[in-house]
């Protein structure tokens, strides 16, 4: 069996790039932009999780790795919720005339402060839970960006050995063809290309490199 990797990398590679780059950089955006404003945060939480898991906003698909989490989506029900109460008390307070029910006067005022003390600590919690955890996944996303440019240098590497006529791949890939050693309480089997060490752990296949064939 032969297998060559190199062209399936490079697929993989720029299908990523063309990906994530443009979702890397709306993230930043975002962040600096509202770096203070957790309410904003909530929102754009809120946002993607309302929206369609098949939606085509890639910035989305980056919230929706954490928001669709019960944390996050129980301080979303939470909120809507809370807004219901404050609807009721609000109509409940408009139900006595000639009572003064404005936030903080009588009884349902005071439940109006209560609720609207509760909305705001929702959307400042929900915010900085979207905040710190954009943080973090656009740090990983940094990381990826990294990693693929590595293993684009192995594909710059490759495409230099075809310019100068060298067998890209020349070096040892043989490994998959070393007999391998066995200890004296060991049996050998050799067959098909394959090795096998008595144990179902030491198996081994010969697979060797086809680039370039």
């Amino acid at each position: 069996m032969a297998l060559c990797l190199y062209e399936d990398a490079n697929e993989v590679i720029n299908e990523f790039n063309t990906k994530y780059t443009k979702t890397g950089e709306e993230i930043k955006r975002f962040v600096e932009r509202n770096s203070s404003n957790l309410v904003a945060f909530y929102n754009i939480g809120a946002e993607a999780l309302k929206a369609s898991l098949s939606t085509k906003n890639n910035f989305y698909h980056m919230l929706n790795r954490f928001v669709r989490g019960p944390y996050f989506q129980n301080l979303v029900s939470e909120y809507e919720a809370m807004s219901h109460e404050l609807a009721a008390v609000r109509g409940f307070g408009s139900m006595q005339p000639g009572v003064d029910n404005s936030p903080g006067k009588g009884f349902p005022g005071f439940l109006q402060l209560v609720l609207n003390w509760r909305a705001k600590s929702i959307r400042l919690i929900g915010g900085a839970f979207v905040k710190n955890s954009l943080i973090d996944h656009h740090s990983m996303l940094i990381a990826d960006f990294e990693k693929m440019a590595f293993i684009k240098l192995e594909m710059l590497g490759r495409a230099k050995d075809k310019l100068l006529d060298k067998r890209a791949g020349a070096i040892d890939r043989s490994r998959g063809n070393i007999e391998p050693s066995r200890r004296d309480d060991q049996y050998y089997w050799s067959f098909n290309g394959e090795f096998w060490n008595d144990e179902l752990g030491d198996y081994v296949f010969g697979l060797e490199s086809e680039c370039n064939r």
